[in-house]
């Protein structure tokens, strides 16, 4: 079994710039922890 490579688009309208945009997508499809940034959780 070789290597791949995951690549994920999500379509998002947040008004704000690119870190609120990936926040909100975080938010809504991550676990809580991993959102928020937990060391380690990723």
């Amino acid at each position: 079994m070789g290597p791949y490579i995951v690549t994920w688009t999500m379509y998002s309208e947040n008004p704000g710039d690119h870190k609120a945009a990936a926040q909100e997508v975080a938010e809504l499809y991550f676990q809580e922890r991993i959102a928020a940034g937990e060391p380690d959780t990723a």
